[in-house]
């Protein structure tokens, strides 16, 4: 007597053509239940798929209602996912990727069957042809967001763009200007029409189109501040008000003196009355503090061009715009300013990606700090830093005196403590002194610059590490400091 086969086991049959064909439900990501059909030639075959098929369905894992190919699923992620979630110029941005590179090379395989070994072959080939590292790595996070969103709809099971091995990207060293050099460029543009959008982009950071998109209604001049509110983008060859970057990148902030006088200058310039200035939480392209010569937007290719040619006029590197809101934020690493504020004048989501990304090193922070530690280790030993020989030798000190302080160099080089033993004054005297109506060169001027700044920074050091010889480094300061 034939068996009875269980609900849900599926069927297998053959057909009158010869091939054999397999019968189950399964169920679909919407929730809903149907019959599938599977049919080869060989049996063996039929049986195994309708195997894996009843396996997942018993994992109670759903099936996908369409079978998608990677270049439908990219072009239906690009068109009716992603407007709701990200801004036109990413979703233009991930357009070029997908049609450029992504659909060329793995846009015909079945979105279900995408491999490792299929994207990784892509990358190679990518790599092969001259394609740029950074071009290679967008790429690769352009088709790991859109496998992504396919996870999430258990249409696939694993993000095989997340397996793969790229090739190393080491992005180029910013140049940023120093703050002689800042100066040079806000004096040479002091006089352009669009002079405050560079001021706040100096002063705070602000991204360009942020600079742009800062109308009048956004400044509070009663309590010293102002909001960033929108932005000014060219979309599509078309200026538009828009949102800014991100919801931490809507901030309010406190308005410098320079900029606020600034502000002052250009609203009698315009005859503005601010008295009833009231905010406008809307997006909109009206009352724009920076404007073109017809008091509209301004084009953001346009004042990159204004940028450029202020750079040359001053004479300074050449940097990009968004090369300001990398030096704000080294400039506020440099002045101390806590981390979590400087990630606020920014408007970063993450503090994270203020201090890996936006905060650099400067060579002149990095001098004062060497050298002051250079000064700690040699203070109490017969070794005399190199800043303070130079600066008693040039300026002939002679400490053979006996009745008088002895200063800086003196003071290093004497051998027993402060009973003063034994020193090396012989070495000194063969330098004469100088005459009373000396003018010191700007050589001894800097290095006296330099040492008193190093003597301040050993008495922090010490007052911050709470070490109890208050008599000793008042004595040490009055010899050093002493003219």
């Amino acid at each position: 007597m034939r068996k009875r086969k269980y609900n849900g086991e599926g069927t297998i049959f053959k057909r009158k053509d010869g091939r054999w064909s397999a019968q189950a439900y399964i169920t679909l990501t919407d929730g809903t239940r149907k019959r599938i059909c599977i049919t080869y030639p060989d049996q063996q075959k039929v049986r195994d798929k309708l195997d894996e098929v009843l396996s997942q369905e018993k994992k109670f894992i759903p099936f996908s209602a369409h079978s998608w190919t990677v270049e439908e699923w990219l072009d239906h992620w690009l068109t009716s996912i992603l407007p709701q979630r990200v801004r036109r110029k990413t979703i233009i941005n991930y357009e070029k990727n997908i049609r450029l590179y992504l659909k060329p090379h793995i846009g015909k395989v079945r979105l279900e069957r995408l491999s490792v070994h299929d994207v990784q072959s892509m990358i190679d080939r990518l790599q092969s042809s001259g394609c740029g590292v950074r071009t290679i790595h967008m790429v690769r996070q352009t088709l790991s967001s859109a496998l992504g969103r396919a996870m999430r709809q258990e249409i696939i099971f694993r993000n095989v763009a997340r397996l793969v091995d790229l090739p190393a990207y080491h992005p180029k060293e910013k140049q940023l200007w120093t703050l002689e050099q800042s100066q040079r460029f806000l004096e040479a543009a002091k006089d352009h029409p669009w002079y405050l959008g560079f001021l706040f982009m100096l002063v705070y950071g602000l991204r360009r189109g942020e600079a742009l998109g800062l109308r009048w209604s956004d400044i509070d001049f009663n309590q010293d501040t102002f909001c960033v509110r929108q932005q000014i983008q060219d979309i599509d060859g078309k200026l538009q008000a828009l949102p800014v970057k991100t919801d931490e990148s809507q901030r309010k902030l406190p308005l410098s003196p320079h900029a606020k006088a600034a502000l002052f200058e250009k609203a009698n310039e315009q005859t503005l009355d601010l008295s009833q200035n009231t905010p406008n939480l809307d997006y909109s392209m009206q009352n724009l503090i920076i404007t073109n010569k017809t008091g509209g937007a301004v084009d953001p290719h346009n004042f990159n061009r204004a940028f450029f040619m202020l750079i040359e006029k001053a004479d300074v590197p050449r940097i990009t715009p968004h090369a300001n809101r990398h030096m704000a934020a080294t400039l506020n690493k440099n002045i101390g300013t806590p981390l979590k504020d400087v990630q606020q004048i920014l408007g970063h989501s993450n503090s994270e990606t203020t201090r890996r990304i936006y905060q650099h090193g400067d060579i002149d922070v990095q001098r004062q700090a060497i050298t002051t530690i250079d000064a700690l280790l040699h203070q109490r030993t017969g070794v005399t830093p190199l800043t303070d020989c130079c600066q008693e030798l040039l300026s002939g000190h002679n400490p053979t005196m006996q009745n008088k302080p002895v200063s800086g160099l003196a003071n290093l080089l004497r051998i027993g403590g402060d009973s003063g033993t034994r020193t090396h004054d012989p070495l000194l005297a063969k330098f004469p002194q100088p005459p009373e109506n000396h003018t010191p060169t700007p050589i001894i001027i800097h290095l006296r610059t330099v040492n008193n700044n190093m003597l301040i920074g050993a008495v922090a050091v010490k007052n911050r590490c709470h070490i109890n010889r208050g008599r000793e480094t008042r004595r040490f300061c009055r010899a050093m400091l002493e003219p």
